[in-house]
């Protein structure tokens, strides 16, 4: 068995609180003036959206494939908290993917991850572990189980993982 050991500290914010506010208030602002179509966007003069043009659904992209856009988001595929059960999934490089949660303490957890039926003895899957105070991308290469522990020091952190968990992408 692999172990990891995660520590989720949390990370000093690089704005205060005044500036946090200003940048809300300008996102509102923002917001309010592409509900009115008055937001220019032009950032770049020399830009194909120089000319004002609005993207939207059907003229965003020049592909055909509809799935294109969404390509560089990861795809969610499970929960693990302590009132879910084992998750199970498929992914790109093993057939055969259980993640499992164990509250240590009250300042850490552990996931518990089993990967079976490697596709190919060169391929590795990469699983993002996050919520909104955590977020750690582990790239694994060897087939079985592998026991990832999060230490999470800070209030925050605790609580957003009493209440959701951690999501698996």
């Amino acid at each position: 068995m692999t172990e990891f050991i995660i520590d989720a500290a949390p990370k000093p914010s690089k704005m205060n609180k005044d500036q946090k506010a200003d940048l809300l208030s300008n996102l509102t602002d923002d917001i309010t003036a592409m509900e009115n179509n008055q937001l220019n966007l032009d950032l770049n003069p020399g830009s194909p959206s120089a000319n004002n043009e609005v993207f939207t659904c059907s003229n965003r992209l020049n592909s055909t494939d509809p799935t294109e856009a969404g390509l560089v988001l990861p795809i969610y595929v499970g929960t693990a908290s302590a009132s879910s059960e084992i998750t199970t999934w498929a992914g790109l490089c093993y057939n055969s993917i259980s993640m499992e949660f164990s509250a240590t303490s009250a300042t850490s957890f552990e996931v518990i991850m089993n990967l079976q039926d490697k596709i190919s003895p060169f391929c590795k899957e990469g699983i993002l572990f996050a919520n909104t105070e955590i977020n750690h991308l582990e790239i694994f290469f060897v087939t079985g189980t592998h026991k990832i522990r999060f230490n999470m020091p800070g209030e925050a952190e605790q609580t957003e993982v009493s209440f959701g968990g951690i999501k698996a992408f």
